[in-house]
């Protein structure tokens, strides 16, 4: 459910620009799982993802990486996506 107005958000850029990736926490099988607007759906088997990106206050972080492989944001789901996009994609 918190998932879907990320994705949507996601939309607002051309599509060249945008890969979405979703990382599941350990102990959560993603075999053969899809979601409608997620190029790839992968689990943090060893808790990497978690360790570097802790669960934001409200929802969860959204990690932003340029295509230079740069973290360009970190931000707290949906709104936090939006603002990113706005101040960027201007």
């Amino acid at each position: 459910a918190l998932l879907r107005p990320v994705i949507d958000a996601t939309r607002k850029v051309p599509k060249a620009f945008t890969q979405v990736i979703v990382i599941l926490p350990k102990g959560v099988t993603a075999t053969g799982q899809t979601v409608e607007g997620v190029d790839l759906v992968v689990v943090d088997t060893l808790g990497h993802a978690a360790d570097a990106y802790p669960p934001a206050a409200k929802g969860f972080p959204v990690v932003v990486v340029r295509p230079d492989g740069v973290v360009g944001a970190v931000v707290g789901g949906e709104d936090g996506l939006k603002k990113y996009i706005e101040s960027v994609f201007v």
